[in-house]
């Protein structure tokens, strides 16, 4: 069983730089990841503030994760993606309980 501690931190998504760093433990950077996937060398930089399912299990193959535990606010509890759109509604829905709160 896993500790409660870590059960907490896998929900949460990797910081960018910790992505990179596990790229870089395998000897690859981002760069190299999309020449390999026939992307323009920057293409990949886009991840974190794009939704692309696609990119994101490029990167996650080459850590040896699944997309899910590096991003899991971008896939259901089926491990599905979520859809741009239903992201959308999710963070406009956060921010009115925010507000409602305030």
């Amino acid at each position: 069983m896993a500790h409660p501690a870590t059960q907490q931190k896998a929900a949460k998504a990797w910081h960018w730089a910790d992505v990179k760093a596990a790229l870089a433990k395998r000897n690859t950077n981002l760069a190299q990841l999309a020449r390999q996937h026939d992307y323009s060398r920057t293409a990949l930089n886009r991840v974190p503030f794009q939704y692309w399912p696609r990119a994101q299990q490029i990167i996650a193959d080459a850590i040896g994760e699944l997309p899910q535990a590096i991003w899991p606010d971008r896939y259901d509890a089926s491990g599905a993606p979520i859809s741009q759109r239903d992201r959308s509604t999710q963070i406009c829905a956060r921010q009115g309980q925010k507000r409602a709160r305030e």
